[in-house]
């Protein structure tokens, strides 16, 4: 048998079949897998340090059946730091990495695959102290799941962790999947950090049902990432950063840049590849297991999102998880329903009304309430939500104009997604709850999922501004279904998105900057924990082009860009608001209906359809795509009721058409979706959208 010796750091290693090889797909040699951890040492050892290793080896290569080693085993040079590990059935050792020494001795083992907790050892407080300074998600492709997909629940869970104040790397894991580490302010125990995984993991599951799964069956993850939350278990390892797999092929645990998982061409490293890069940029994750800044009492908040959320993932929505700290050495994650957030109060501003205080301890519309910084107390009453009797009354909500965002900056300006849907005001007071739509219809009893909401804001009266959407199978607001919805259960899921806060107990917020009244809605996250059909969307990250662009790769209908310090308008279509849609779409009025023919003349064939002016309907075009068969059936229905002689159009309706249509009594408003405008004035390819239910005629 060759042997050879190597001496790393002082220590002599005995090396021996240096030519076998390892990986037989690209012969890859032991010799090779040597010279990598020793060329990634200073690297890896960062992330080891102070942790037990267990090592996977493949003694005759990957191909061949492996096995996990956690003790020592006999023979072991005694100069390999080793630590105890109280088991079920005994006690273990395990070898701590230390050294580019302890490295070399490993690979002469053929251990590929090095794993290792989240916590590290500390004496200082016992040997069985449990205490980790960061957490991971392994975000686990299930199949024919891309890595894509994988990237896009990453820069969400990063946005997540952000929230909190905890900054995070991600790491692409050499095999299926990626690996999101992030860094606590202060050492907590691994119970409390398993714990805010596991919320952040199930929060990603509640918002995106179709796409990521939580949950430790397998049977669950076709299709789906697994976001594996359990590997902040104090029991649990995860592979190390750097570290090699025992696959097909060299990979490697690569950290990465956020902006590498945004690009199409994203795959998994090679162990020589890795090499290069920290060759030429040194370690990404350097700041990961460094000195962890200093914060209050070591408390991490789960609670607080920041505003510039990518939402893949919307949460066409964003993903919000309820509050939760972890305190330093003690107190797991705080439950969100037992604490309320107290909403930040902003600066003095005499022209400002007062925010409100808590909402545990809100006062009501007409009672007194000192002003930040104020030595007088001033009365503030929400008369723009409610009367002097607390009765409410209707409001229309603030209107976007049409213009482009693409040119707009992110300090001044904020950019949300446009949704496909109703928009809605939300008005509870006294146990009452009321739906409206923008041009004051009662949609109350169109809605009655939502009357959960009751429960949520008990003891409280408030206005919110958001939109009913209905979610596809793929996550993305559907018109269409949420129009059908009646006719098509099981088919979406219902949501309520809410993006405004107008009143909040008494308290008239409108004249509040944007900003202000969007971080008090954030405050509210907790209020709707337990209710996952109403969510608050997070924001996109700007410039404006970057938002529609964002936008465009969801399938989005468009964005709304709104100016940070824009009061809100009730009923004003300001410039303060600007929306920019990805597709044409308009709101038109149907005047008739023909059949259809060649054999299907029992069914609807197109509605004729215009815009209202001032001297009439003028007539724009048919529409006779987009709908399914049922649709059609119920639609045509609805229209035989509304029968009249005389053509309601202005101008009349080319004699082909006219000859074969049947007029209806133009009240009925649809959404069509079409691709431009011909030169006479009608829809070029127009597809059939859906029902405004919320909308009359005299709206458009």
């Amino acid at each position: 048998m060759a042997r050879n010796e190597l001496e790393v750091d002082g220590r002599t290693i005995s090396l021996t079949h240096l030519d076998r090889v390892l990986y037989p797909d690209t012969g890859t040699r032991k010799y090779d897998v040597i010279a990598y951890y020793v060329g990634i040492a200073d690297a890896i050892l960062p992330h080891l340090a102070a942790r037990p290793v267990t090592r996977k080896r493949w003694p005759s290569g990957t191909g061949t059946e492996p096995f996990f080693e956690k003790t020592m085993p006999a023979g072991a040079p005694d100069w390999i730091p080793r630590f105890t590990i109280a088991h079920s059935t005994e006690d273990k050792v395990y070898p701590v990495a230390s050294s580019a020494a302890v490295l070399v001795w490993m690979a002469q083992m053929a251990a590929l695959e090095l794993h290792v907790p989240q916590w590290r050892i500390d004496l200082s407080e016992g040997t069985g102290a449990r205490r980790t300074a960061r957490l991971v998600l392994d975000l686990d492709p299930g199949p024919d799941v891309p890595l894509s997909q994988c990237a896009q629940v990453a820069l969400t869970i990063r946005d997540v962790l952000a929230d909190a104040g905890i900054e995070s790397w991600p790491v692409t894991s050499g095999g299926k999947g990626i690996h999101v580490y992030g860094r606590l302010p202060a050492p907590v125990r691994s119970d409390s950090a398993r714990a805010v995984a596991k919320e952040i993991a199930t929060s990603l599951e509640r918002a995106y049902p179709d796409d990521v799964t939580a949950s430790m069956s397998k049977a669950a993850r076709p299709g789906k990432v697994f976001v594996d939350w359990s590997q902040n278990s104090s029991a649990k390892t995860t592979l190390s950063p750097y570290s090699l797999r025992g696959l097909e092929q060299p990979w490697a645990a690569a950290p990465r840049k956020w902006s590498e998982l945004a690009e199409a061409d994203l795959r998994q490293l090679q162990y020589s590849e890795v090499l290069e890069r920290f060759s030429a940029a040194g370690d990404l994750l350097a700041e990961l297991d460094g000195p962890a800044p200093t914060l209050p009492e070591g408390v991490v908040d789960l609670g607080e999102y920041r505003r510039h959320r990518r939402a893949d993932v919307d949460d066409s929505v964003s993903t919000r998880s309820a509050r939760s700290t972890i305190e330093q050495g003690t107190a797991p994650i705080s439950p969100p329903s037992t604490t309320q957030p107290t909403p930040p109060t902003p600066p003095p501003n005499t022209t400002q009304p007062t925010p409100p205080p808590s909402p545990n301890h809100a006062t009501r519309a007409g009672s007194s309430t000192r002003s930040a910084g104020a030595d007088t107390e001033q009365t503030v009453s929400a008369r723009s939500a409610a009367g002097e009797n607390g009765t409410v009354v209707p409001l229309r909500p603030m209107l976007a104009v049409d213009e482009s965002i693409e040119g707009l900056e992110a300090h001044d300006w904020a950019f949300e997604g446009k949704w496909d849907g109703y928009r809605i005001l939300v008005r509870f007071a006294d146990g009452d709850l009321r739906f409206r739509s923008r041009s004051g219809i009662d949609m109350t009893a169109d809605f009655p999922e939502l009357g959960v909401l009751r429960e949520a804001l008990s003891g409280h009266s408030i206005t919110l501004d958001g939109e009913v959407v209905a979610l596809d199978g793929t996550g993305r607001t559907d018109f269409t279904l949420l129009a059908s919805r009646r006719r098509r259960p099981g088919e979406y899921l219902l949501r309520l998105y809410l993006f405004d806060l107008l009143e909040l107990d008494g308290h008239d917020l409108s004249a509040l900057p944007w900003e202000q009244r969007r971080a008090l809605l954030e405050e509210l996250t907790p209020w709707f924990a337990a209710t996952p059909i109403v969510q608050i969307p997070g924001l996109l990250d700007g410039p404006g082009d970057r938002a529609v662009a964002e936008a465009k790769a969801h399938g989005w209908e468009g964005v709304v860009a709104k100016r940070r310090s824009s009061p809100y308008r009730p009923g004003s279509r300001s410039p303060d608001w600007r929306k920019q849609k990805n597709w044409n779409d308009v709101e038109v009025v149907i005047g008739g209906f023909r059949m259809g023919r060649e054999g299907n003349d029992r069914n609807l064939g197109s509605v004729l359809v215009g815009l209202p002016e001032e001297t009439g309907l003028r007539y724009i075009g048919r529409v006779g795509t987009g709908w399914t068969q049922s649709q059609a059936a119920d639609l045509l229905a609805e229209l035989r009721d509304l029968e009249i002689r005389m053509c309601p159009f202005v101008g009349g309706v080319d004699a082909p058409v006219a000859s074969s249509a049947t007029w209806v009594l133009p009240k009925l408003v649809a959404d069509v979706r079409f691709m431009d405008w011909t030169s006479t004035g009608h829809l070029r390819h127009p597809s059939w959208r859906g029902i405004r239910r919320d909308k009359l005629p005299g709206d458009l």
